[in-house]
């Protein structure tokens, strides 16, 4: 779909080239470069839609996955072709691993279903969590080999590390002893990896052993003495071993790399995928673009569309509508005014939302799918060709009218200009019939009279102009629709301080019916303007109207809800103070029947007072709302919550008047239908809760950028950093805190030696931030 042509001609490449500045990774900024419009609808859709949810995950959950690793396809090749990878090779591959399973988990811990094709690609990821660890564990952030790549590395260097010792020690005694006045310097030095001293040329007889060097002026000379030969020997040997080793672990390291080869390369495309889609959602903000509302039905509808490569300052919104009612659309009016901007607008929206861009317009927008976009736009001479500005174009245009079908884009600027009036308008009009015929949606820019005509009386097309203001004749970059423009070049020249005596000849020169039809499009282009006018005065009282009744409806609504929080608050002193008289009463019923037991007549009068002092307190208690459950649903058997009691009790029986006898505890009572609600059985839920699932706060991000700030500054939003972290579930974040003089990266790591939620922490590895992150492991 869509060939170079248009890409060029409307400017998609330019928008490539920014947009792959969003992109973490060197392969997906190539991606994004190489990207193409969609050939099926299908296909462009699912591109928006993922865009639209890596704007949800950036933006409502506030999740930044991390997809920077160094491009190891050419280590993967090696590795297959039996070739021995190097050490920071091997570690490029671990990083590569990691990143892919942190980008892969940080996606997973995003609790929304509306993420469906993001994670379809993130399922895709997955490779050796031991190679990654004992990668990371045996090679360092510099490529080397540390001690725990084997257990006989280990062995052997710490051998060589004795054997040097011995050697040292042994030199020492040269150095102080007898022969030191032999030496040139008081000092050891290495030539082919063996221990020598610097003796001086003319003691070389002094100091017995094997000569290896001089210097170049020949005064000094670096003699192994023979005490040093067996002992250099065996480091060499030593040395000899260790490479050996190395080699071997680096084999090894290879062949298990190979055989992981394709997971790392699968996992490695899905991170890639994944940073194209969230460029496109990142450049998506910074353009404050939004997803259109996206068929293949033909139609557009650009509100306020905004040019993404012009500055956001200067940039003038333009409304444009195609398809429906209307097919083919003819633009005129005058020069600078904004005609061939509308054009490639109107393309490059649809060739970016076929890429799946969003695009920088107002909600409400409306874009459709082409199977092709063609244009005709600027002046392609061809020197090469001997074709002339008007050749080239007929070339083109012939092009068009032979591949063009219902399923087109065609976008024509200036469509037969460049030659003689006549021919080129009967040309034009023409080309418009046959475009007309085929069904495509078309937009041609144009001064000819016979355009406009033709659009006057044609169906399914639609004379537009570009409005201008009237006094200034400055252009408003704004679209009349229903009326052909004037070109008004006398006015612009009169603008560019054209001689008044030439201005006022070419007046005489311009025929009575071409004035009277200048005066004809003058006067409707003033209706429509003033239309236009009033539509948008409505328009906004409409919307004056609207906001006020949304303010009125929330100006209730928190009438009702401050209501409910105030009889709430009410319930809830009542219940608190009933506990009181409640737990009073369960102590004054143990009370009375001990003292039933005893035969004392004190009693009934202590058990009456009781109860009425509770039924006092139960009348006074404001009633529930009815979504507590109504009291005529209540049997026999029932569980029940007592008003005035505070408490849940069992329904034993309920009498001709309504009231219910309730076993509460010790306490059975009888109460009024108005002070009990039907409370949950035993074992019953509201609603299903998972036990010990638990997912991480949406707003807390697994990084926090601490560059430019004080140490104490630092410290205290560190601190409150971990807490929300920890209190969200997280268990490995990010501090970044740049390399700078390593002082702010010391303060942070002595503060998190003493915290009692670290479990752990590192510098950040290659790959990570390096020396600018300290890696947090949360208990």
């Amino acid at each position: 779909m869509n060939g170079e042509r248009s890409i060029i001609a409307l400017e998609l490449d330019k928008v490539l080239a920014r947009a792959s500045g969003y992109c973490h990774g060197a392969a997906a900024a190539n991606a994004i470069l190489s990207l193409r419009p969609q050939s099926s609808f299908d296909a462009a859709r699912l591109l928006l839609e993922q865009t639209s949810e890596a704007d949800i995950i950036l933006h409502e959950h506030v999740v930044s996955p991390e997809f920077a690793f160094d491009d190891v396809s050419a280590c993967l090749d090696a590795a297959e072709k039996m070739s021995t990878l190097s050490a920071l090779e091997v570690r490029r591959v671990g990083v590569a691993m990691r990143t892919a399973r942190l980008c892969a988990g940080a996606i997973d811990n995003v609790p929304d279903d509306r993420i469906k094709h993001i994670r379809e690609i993130s399922s895709l990821i997955g490779t050796d969590r031991s190679l990654e660890k004992h990668i990371f564990d045996a090679i360092s952030q510099e490529g080397e080999l540390t001690d725990e790549a084997s257990g006989e590395l280990r062995r052997l260097r710490a051998a060589i590390k004795a054997a040097g010792a011995a050697v040292r020690s042994r030199l020492n005694a040269f150095l102080t002893g007898a022969q030191s006045k032999f030496l040139m310097e008081n000092l050891v030095t290495v030539r082919e990896g063996r221990y020598v001293l610097p003796v001086k040329a003319e003691c070389r007889s002094s100091v017995p052993g094997l000569l290896h060097d001089r210097s170049a002026s020949g005064s000094t000379v670096y003699i192994e003495p023979y005490a040093l030969v067996e002992m250099n020997n065996e480091i060499r040997a030593l040395k000899a071993q260790e490479s050996a080793e190395c080699e071997r672990i680096l084999q090894a390291f290879t062949h298990e790399i190979r055989g992981e080869s394709e997971n790392i390369k699968r996992s490695c495309a899905a991170v890639s995928a994944l940073d194209v889609i969230f460029a496109k959602a990142r450049y998506a903000r910074d353009t404050k673009a939004v997803m259109p509302a996206y068929s293949d039905d033909g139609k557009i509808d650009v509100k306020e569309g905004r040019h993404p490569l012009i500055d956001g300052k200067k940039v003038v919104p333009v409304s444009v509508r195609l398809g429906g009612e209307f097919n083919v659309m003819i633009i005129s009016g005058p020069n600078t005014g904004g005609k061939t901007v509308t054009l490639k607008l109107c393309g490059l929206f649809a060739l970016m939302s076929a890429c799946g861009f969003f695009l920088p317009c107002a909600e409400g927008s409306r874009m459709s799918w082409f199977e092709e976009v063609f244009c005709d736009i600027g002046d392609d001479q061809s020197i090469e060709l001997a074709l002339s500005t008007f050749s080239s174009h007929v070339v083109n245009v012939a092009k068009i009218l032979k591949n063009a079908n219902a399923r087109s884009l065609v976008l024509l600027d200036e469509l037969g200009a460049g030659t003689d009036p006549a021919e080129g308008s009967a040309l034009a009009v023409a080309c418009a019939e046959k475009l007309l015929s085929i069904g495509c949606r078309c937009m041609i820019t144009s001064h000819f009279d016979e355009l406009k005509s033709f659009s006057a009386r044609s169906e399914g097309v639609m004379n537009a102009s570009m409005d201008f203001d009237p006094v200034t004749f400055a252009p408003t970059y704004r679209l009349l629709y229903g009326v052909a423009g004037s070109s008004n070049a006398l006015e612009i020249a009169a603008r560019f301080d054209m001689p008044e005596e030439v201005l006022k000849r070419a007046h005489e020169l311009i025929s009575p019916e071409k004035r009277e039809l200048s005066r004809l499009i003058a006067g409707a282009e003033r209706a429509l303007r003033d239309a236009e006018a009033e539509r948008e005065k409505a328009k906004k009282e409409r919307s004056e109207a609207d906001a006020e009744l949304e303010k009125a409806k929330l100006a209730g609504d928190a009438v009702e809800q401050l209501k409910d929080r105030l009889e709430e608050k009410i319930r809830r002193g009542y219940r608190e103070l009933l506990a009181d008289y409640v737990e009073e009463a369960e102590e004054l019923v143990e009370s009375i029947k001990q003292k039933v037991k005893e035969g004392d007549e004190r009693a009934l009068f202590e058990a009456r007072r009781l109860k009425n002092k509770l039924a006092e307190k139960a009348g006074e208690l404001p009633e529930r709302s009815g979504a507590e459950g109504a009291a005529g649903e209540i049997g026999e058997g029932d569980t029940v919550f007592v008003k005035s009691l505070g408490k849940t009790g069992v329904v034993l029986n309920i009498n001709k008047k309504g009231e219910y006898t309730v076993k509460a505890g010790v306490l059975t009572t009888i109460v009024p239908a108005a002070d009990v609600y039907k409370a949950q059985k035993s074992g019953e839920k509201s609603a299903p809760r998972r036990v010990g699932e638990y997912y991480a706060r949406p707003d807390v991000s697994f990084e926090i950028d601490l560059r430019g700030q004080t140490r104490e500054e630092a410290e205290y939003n560190t601190d409150i950093y971990l807490s929300n972290a920890a209190q969200a579930g997280l268990h490995e974040v990010r501090l970044i805190h740049g390399k700078g003089s390593g002082a702010l990266r010391a303060a942070l790591q002595s503060m998190l030696k003493n915290d009692p939620r670290v479990l752990s922490f590192r510098t950040g590895g290659y790959g990570e931030g390096d020396n600018g992150v300290t890696v947090v492991t949360l208990k």
